[in-house]
Formats: C-alpha cells, sequence, structure tokens
C-alpha cells in the first residue's frame, strides 16, 4: 500500500463536498498522479488530502486539529477508487503504513 499526502489549490480543483484546498508549491494534482497509476494498476494504495494545509508540514497535517479540520481521504485496490470521506490522519496513521510497507517487503 503506498500513502500520498496532498493539499490543493483552487484553481485546479474543486474536491466533491466543496473543499477548496490550496498548496502554492506543489499543485494537488501532483499528488493525484502516482494515486491515479495505482489506481489503474489495481495496487493498493491511499490518499489523504488536507484542505487547510497549504503546503504544511506532516507534524502539523497529523497533530494540528485546525489544520486536520476537513482532511478526507481516498483509497484504491483492484483498480477501483473510493469517494473521498472524511479522515483524522494521527500518527499512528503513518506508523500503520510503514509496519505494513516492510512487512510485504520482508517476506
Amino acid at each position: 500500500m503506498s500513502i500520498s499526502l496532498g493539499s490543493q489549490r483552487p484553481a485546479e480543483r474543486l474536491e466533491p463536498g466543496g473543499y477548496l484546498e490550496q498548496d502554492s508549491i506543489v499543485p494537488y494534482h501532483q499528488s493525484r498522479l502516482p494515486y491515479d497509476k495505482w489506481v489503474a494498476s489495481g495496487d493498493a494504495a491511499r490518499l489523504i488530502s488536507f484542505p487547510k494545509a497549504g503546503h504544511g508540514t506532516a507534524l502539523a497535517m497529523l497533530s494540528d486539529d485546525a489544520i486536520r479540520a476537513g482532511a478526507h481521504e481516498r483509497t484504491t485496490g483492484g483498480g477501483r477508487s473510493t469517494p473521498p470521506s472524511p479522515v483524522t490522519p494521527r500518527w499512528q496513521t503513518v506508523i500503520s503504513f510503514l509496519e505494513q510497507s516492510m512487512a510485504k517487503k520482508s517476506r
């Protein structure tokens, strides 16, 4: 499973639910590109979007409730993507991802 964190510029896309996401450095579509490729290849992936993060740090995205407000995720597997659903990512989200990824590589 892969994970991608992203925020989005309002000129590029309005997410379902009316999310206006801003990142003045990395456009949202750059987070979507690898996710969309994982969808197309049938791989499992998870995309977490932070509408209020701008080009914030992982520390802020995983610990600041104001920045996490409105965060949503999409997941994929078997060539299908889920619609966005609310999520409150925490450090455990990253730790679980790393544990799962490392366990797969050690097999």
